[in-house]
């Protein structure tokens, strides 16, 4: 498998999706953030987009989100996260591990991602993006679900006038292997919001 190529063309398709399409529908606005939606290219289901401010310099956020014992002490969607193998100096395949949800009624699920970092120094923007992928070392594992990352990522530049604050632009999609699919949009969407208020919280107490 061609691990590079899957990553450059998760770039393309993900700068596709910030620059050229323009038909999303507003979903909500919830604490300061943001949540549109389109019906995706990549997969049966939705991709959604989300804009917020987050309280910390680029570099903070960046640390906080790639590094994966720093990621593990705020997101608490993620109960294991483990690198695979490094393909790069910004690029490594991830396996994520999520916890049970709704009491249980929804189990773990596994994800195997290509996480990357790519910088644009001609827009002052850091792009964090992740796409899920098959690995030798990953075979499923009994009793947990595997679910799928579709080409999904976040835009990071510093605001206008106040390099202290970063603003998101995040576009994700992935199939939790879940039915039905009306349970399944819910747990995405506010599996979002969840991500994004813990990463609220962890730039205010992690250093």
């Amino acid at each position: 498998m061609d691990y590079k190529a899957i990553a450059e063309d998760a770039v393309k398709i993900l700068l596709d999706y910030e620059t050229k399409i323009k038909d999303w529908k507003h979903y909500k606005t919830k604490n300061g953030v943001t949540m549109s939606y389109r019906v995706s290219n990549e997969m049966d289901g939705y991709i959604y987009k989300s804009e917020y401010v987050l309280d910390a310099p680029v570099e903070k956020v960046v640390d906080l989100t790639v590094d994966n014992d720093k990621h593990l002490k705020w997101d608490t969607g993620v109960s294991k996260l483990e690198t695979i193998e490094t393909l790069d100096e910004h690029t490594a395949i991830v396996r994520s591990l999520t916890p049970s949800f709704l009491l249980g009624l929804i189990s773990p699920r596994e994800f195997i991602d290509i996480l990357g970092l790519r910088e644009f120094p001609e827009r002052n923007t850091t792009f964090i993006f992740f796409v899920g992928v098959e690995h030798p070392k990953c075979p499923e594992l009994d009793g947990i679900v595997r679910g799928k990352n579709y080409p999904s990522g976040t835009f990071l530049s510093p605001v206008v006038g106040n390099e202290n604050k970063t603003q998101a632009l995040d576009f994700v999609q992935f199939d939790v292997n879940l039915s039905p699919k009306k349970l399944a949009d819910q747990v995405s969407s506010t599996g979002i919001f969840d991500y994004i208020r813990d990463l609220k919280r962890g730039l205010q107490t992690l250093k």
